[in-house]
């Protein structure tokens, strides 16, 4: 986003969903039944709302962009107020995993997959090593040795709590398994599960087994060597390196903390809402590298009602956002949505991976991870991940250039109801206001104001023309009066021949001349029809200006962009001429060496062919 936001000329903004980071209420345990996505997309749709009030931009198009969760609110928000968001791209938003729509065990299935295309040793080595973990909790002392052999900071009181730690370690790899070094969930390299395979090649490329044994020794010292595992090595020996990985790339820590982990990220929210709507089954088959298991409705029931007082709604998202039948319903109602997954994330078999209509797209790709195409662009990005974020940015700009022709399409046809209007009226008031929104929107403001006041003067004047006439046409049928006629003939007021000379020609200019109040509100209303019009004028000039300005931006930044393809050539003809010099003086030194040895040959009684 901030790497395309100067494309566009848009101006970025990160909304803190409510309850998370710093956007918590004070008595934050009596309010938590507010925390839920209806009311943060409504938050969401208000904060916009207000913000383009305030900048005097309520005719800007807003595209919406969310990653995971928050790829689940980009999408849903433009369903909900399409009148808000022209469109939305929702990366790695997994919307179909609720209500049995996918299959449960996806999530696990995934990671899985990703395990064994690094490595089928590497995966043999995780899924046996749960049961080398298991031995632990019949053993005497076993926990102490557990403790022990992964170098937690306080003895474990239980298996499970290194199961855990061994399996959000795996899980989270394969989310972020990013193909450039990230900071995202824990600093990783390029690839990550690609160096956890080494664990299957009986080596550990940053962690040592000895590090395992030896209480002395330092994770520094330890970094970058490539000793490898002894031949007693246990699957959970190496299993334990594996993980580490992920915990401890720097090489930091010196002792990890299992029992008593923090919330770096946040997600005592996400686990409220876990318990209220976001309810997403989860399960674990027999053909993945975990321990399996089933999910359990009423265990997670139980355990909601414990911790938070709560029962979950399980169909509660369906209900209000959809999900069943997804593409049939959407193709019927939905349009200007990019649903971005890459299959290498635990989450992409629960988003939405098939186009379902030409404005509802699905850019899939085989190696990205979770919401790759969201994270900054680095030099090292490749090709693919490149491709990706082009399709994004051409689908991005295809809506905004089909908002800007509807909303022209929408000031022409209103300025031809206004002049309909305006020519039909019999409203002074509304004359003079239309006549200036079409001058305002046309350009044509000098001919339209001209032919409205004509409009409205006619109007205004109607009555007090009927009496001069009535007037006039009495007068003629008493020739013989004693009165001379009436002479009216006074010319109209100096300051509307100076200000509209054209007007002097009509046979209406004097027709207020009885009606002395009349005449001068004539001449305000002309007077300050035609201030409009110059202000209208002048704000059509700025606006012009102001495209030139952009138009010239553009043509700028394409002509530098061909000066630098151009300096690219250049540099590349330079180097050819150079190679093709030296490839020449090569060939001279070559003919002088040939014809050397020819020299000798002959000497020595070679003929020649």
């Amino acid at each position: 986003m901030l790497d395309i936001a100067p494309k566009f000329q848009a101006l970025l903004v990160f909304i803190e969903h409510r309850f998370y980071g710093e956007s918590k209420p004070h008595n934050l345990a009596k309010t938590m039944g507010y925390l839920n996505s209806q009311q943060a997309l409504a938050d969401y749709a208000i904060l916009i709302r207000s913000l383009k009030q305030n900048l005097s931009s309520e005719s800007s198009p807003v595209v919406v962009f969310g990653g995971s969760y928050g790829g689940m609110l980009a999408a849903w928000f433009r369903l909900k107020y399409p009148h808000i968001t022209i469109g939305a791209l929702a990366s790695s938003a997994p919307i179909l995993q609720f209500d049995k729509i996918v299959p449960s065990s996806s999530f696990y299935d995934v990671v899985s997959q990703d395990f064994k295309d690094a490595s089928l040793n590497c995966f043999e080595v995780i899924k046996k090593s749960w049961r080398e973990l298991e031995v632990f909790s019949t053993m005497k002392d076993g926990l102490q040795e557990l403790s022990k052999k992964f170098r937690t900071c306080k003895d474990l009181h239980a298996v499970y709590l290194a199961s855990r730690w061994l399996e959000t370690a795996y899980t989270d790899t394969a989310m972020v398994n990013y193909p450039t070094p990230a900071n995202f969930m824990a600093p990783l390299p390029a690839y990550p599960v690609e160096e956890v395979r080494h664990v299957s090649e009986y080596k550990v490329v940053y962690f040592l087994y000895w590090l395992i044994h030896n209480e002395t020794s330092s994770y520094n010292r330890c970094a970058r060597s490539s000793t490898g595992f002894p031949l007693e090595a246990s699957n959970l020996d190496r299993a334990f390196a594996a993980a580490s990985l992920y915990y401890n790339y720097s090489c930091s820590e010196n002792c990890f903390d299992i029992e008593n982990q923090t919330d770096p990220h946040g997600l005592n929210g996400w686990y409220w809402q876990a318990c209220t709507e976001m309810v997403m089954p989860i399960s674990c088959s027999n053909q993945s590298m975990f321990q399996p298991f089933e999910y359990d409705e009423k265990v997670d029931q139980e355990d909601c009602l414990k911790e938070y007082g709560v029962k979950p709604r399980p169909h509660w998202i369906t209900t209000e956002f959809g999900g069943h039948r997804i593409e049939m319903v959407l193709k019927r109602f939905g349009i200007n949505i990019i649903f971005s997954n890459g299959m290498q994330d635990p989450w992409s078999r629960e988003g939405v991976l098939k186009n379902i209509s030409s404005s509802i797209i699905a850019l899939v790709t085989k190696k990205g991870a979770h919401h790759t195409d969201l994270r900054a662009a680095t030099k090292d990005d490749p090709e693919w991940l490149k491709e990706q974020r082009r399709q994004e940015v051409a689908e991005i700009e295809k809506w905004i250039s089909e908002y800007y022709s509807d909303l022209r399409q929408e000031e022409q046809a209103n300025v031809l109801h206004t002049n309909h209007h305006c020519c039909c009226t019999s409203d002074s008031d509304s004359a003079f206001s239309s006549s200036a929104t079409m001058a305002r929107r046309s350009g044509d403001c000098m001919r339209c104001l001209v032919i409205f006041a004509v409009v409205s003067a006619l109007v205004v004047c109607g009555p007090a023309l009927y009496w001069k006439f009535n007037k006039g046409f009495v007068g003629s049928t008493r020739t013989n009066s004693l009165c001379p006629p009436c002479v009216c003939d006074c010319p109209p007021p100096l300051s509307l021949l100076q200000i509209a000379p054209g007007l002097a020609n009509l046979s209406i200019t004097d027709c207020g001349s009885d009606d002395p109040e009349l005449k001068q509100e004539m001449e305000k209303q002309f007077v300050d029809l035609l201030t409009e019009e110059l202000k209208l004028q002048e704000a059509v000039a700025d606006e012009h200006s102001r495209h030139m300005n952009v138009t010239l931006a553009e043509a700028k930044r394409v002509a530098s962009q061909y000066q630098k393809e151009a300096e690219k050539c250049n540099a590349a003809t330079e180097i050819c001429e150079s190679a093709r010099e030296r490839a020449e003086a090569l060939l001279i030194k070559e003919r002088k060496i040939t014809s050397l040895w020819e020299k000798r040959a002959r000497q020595s009684g070679w003929e020649g062919e």
